[in-house]
């Protein structure tokens, strides 16, 4: 297993317990697949009023997280 498999699956550890991360590596990277993942799980949260109107964004560079850390 690599490092950054065990850390996806951390993070889907955590998605599925409902519980908080507070920090991240932020040099960390993920697989196309991994992503996939992640939206496939994160789609089985809990919405208000059951709504489901999920919209994901997969950031890869540094300029784009930049552009997108003030939203």
């Amino acid at each position: 297993m690599t490092n950054a498999t065990s850390k996806a699956n951390a993070v889907i550890e955590c998605i599925l317990s409902r519980s908080a991360a507070k920090y991240y590596d932020r040099t960390a990277t993920l697989s196309d697949s991994q992503i996939r993942e992640l939206v496939q799980i994160g789609t089985t949260a809990p919405t208000s009023f059951h709504m489901q109107n999920w919209r994901f964004i997969a950031v890869r560079t540094a300029e784009a997280k930049a552009r997108l850390s003030p939203i």
